[in-house]
């Protein structure tokens, strides 16, 4: 995390031989330029709100400098830039009692750039949005994912990203390599969350022994609308490898690979076998085995009540 100084060295009036008024108006000159810096960690240079995180200390003290600063309101929150360099390690966050947000402020939203990796250290939620704890409501919160990547571990009781009331933006990125016993192998969106937009990115790796190997979005969430990006290689031991959906899904670009995949690594699985690539709960219950490929526009709204289409089954019960 970049660093600014306000301390002015000893000797440097005396290294300039100045006395009396002269000096007295060097350093008013001196301390009015340096105004506003800082001695401890903080925004990066230029810009406030702004932070270059290198190591876990480096995130750990911008997550409690943005606490600090606070939120903006609901028609403006207070954006804020993470710009994650090199790896960090990270311990999982315990969120299945509490739900607690990674960032304890509401009306926020935050960007994490740079072609750094977030990895997990321990069981737990890497980044959870949105808090719905009894205790304390931390609410209105985006994260958008514009670079890094987030990775996960093997044995896992929880998704890699979790959004409870918030929204979410992948852009560009990579949510991989986590395995969770749950809901949702990569991204959990559950309880009342807000919207997943997916304009780019990758969503790869991630197992759910339940439903969601790769997104899985329910309980009343917002919308999942995707126009660029993958999701591919994901997999789950009941249904939807790639995507399980149960709130309006509309795409208008990107793939979700299916059964069909040319590569073995691309094909999202479903133990199940009902939607490889995608299960969408309506009012009836839809599942799609083959690839969603980029010049596949589909709008959940517009699915048959009966009968199949586009490539899409209805499950009877």
């Amino acid at each position: 995390m970049s660093i600014k100084h306000r301390t002015i060295g000893k000797g440097v009036l005396a290294a300039l031989k100045l006395t009396g008024m002269a000096a007295m108006a060097l350093s008013f000159i001196m301390m009015t330029v340096l105004a506003g810096c800082d001695n401890g960690a903080g925004p990066g240079p230029g810009e406030e709100n702004e932070f270059t995180i290198t190591s876990a200390a480096e995130w750990n003290a911008a997550i409690a400098a943005i606490e600090a600063a606070g939120g903006g309101t609901f028609s403006a929150p207070k954006e804020y830039l993470m710009t994650i360099t090199g790896t960090i390690s990270l311990p999982g966050r315990d969120i299945r009692y509490a739900h607690d947000a990674t960032i304890q402020a509401s009306y926020i939203s935050i960007t994490l750039k740079g072609a750094g990796t977030l990895s997990l250290s321990s069981e737990g939620s890497l980044f959870t949005v949105g808090d719905l704890s009894q205790y304390s409501n931390i609410y209105d919160q985006t994260l958008i994912i514009d670079g890094p990547t987030l990775r996960g571990i093997d044995e896992n009781a929880y998704a890699l990203v979790c959004v409870y009331d918030g929204a979410l933006e992948l852009r560009s990125g990579t949510i991989t390599g986590n395995t969770n016993e749950g809901y949702g192998g990569g991204v959990y969106m559950g309880e009342d969350a807000g919207s997943f937009t997916m304009s780019g990115g990758t969503i790869s790796g991630n197992e759910a022994g339940q439903h969601g190997g790769g997104v899985c979005m329910e309980r009343d969430a917002g919308s999942f609308t995707m126009s660029g990006g993958t999701i591919s290689g994901n997999e789950t031991g009941e249904c939807g490898g790639g995507v399980y959906i149960t709130v309006d899904f509309d795409k208008t670009g990107g793939t979700i690979y299916g059964s069909d995949a040319s590569e073995a690594d691309n094909k999202n699985t479903a133990s199940d076998t009902d939607g490889h690539a995608v299960y969408y709960v309506k009012s009836n219950y839809y599942y799609r085995d083959l690839t969603l490929d980029d010049s596949d526009d589909i709008s959940t709204s517009t699915l048959p009540e009966t009968g199949t289409g586009n490539n899409w089954t209805k499950k009877e019960s």
